[in-house]
């Protein structure tokens, strides 16, 4: 059971639920994990050949047992973007509804805007490029010529541009 423990705290820490009293229960923070695990292995290649069985709430092998740190943090950020992809869609259908009483009213549209800045910017898209960087296997040396390339022995004043003539 030491998978629960350790990265339902982690993905508190991701979403930020960590309040005396917290938006998500535990159980659903499992099941998060588990829903996203199991996206996770669709997508990814692991060392460890990962067992998820959504029904019944496991993952084995234990990646914390394991101490495959890959997995605990693509599994973690996969649910920290499942959590604001809900919210971002339970903030949506609440942007529609807007209340007035006299002077006084109420509009939600605004905190809309937020969510989608965080959906964009936030775990999906921290999940995304983690993704990326590991399928290239953390190559730093890899690098792009954007512009034409000249190499060291170029001399501009012996080429004939025949085409401006």
């Amino acid at each position: 059971m030491a998978w629960q423990d350790e990265l339902v705290t982690m993905l508190r820490q991701v979403i930020g639920d960590v309040s005396s009293s917290p938006t998500y229960s535990d159980s659903r923070l499992e099941d998060m994990l588990v829903t996203a695990s199991h996206m996770v292995i669709q997508e990814i290649p692991f060392t460890n050949t990962y067992t998820v069985d959504v029904n019944n709430v496991t993952i084995s092998p234990d990646p914390t047992t394991e101490k495959d740190t890959e997995f605990k943090n693509f599994a973690v950020l996969k649910a920290a973007c499942l959590a604001d992809q809900s919210t971002l869609r339970t903030k949506a259908l609440q942007a529609g509804i807007s209340a007035k009483l006299g002077g006084a009213s109420i509009s939600t549209s605004n905190s809309l805007k937020g969510y989608e800045i965080l959906l964009n910017q936030g775990p999906c898209a921290a999940y995304q490029e983690m993704k990326w960087e590991y399928e290239l296997g953390n190559a730093n040396a890899i690098r792009a010529i954007l512009s034409p390339f000249v190499g060291p022995n170029y001399d501009a004043t012996s080429s004939r541009n025949t085409h401006f003539n």
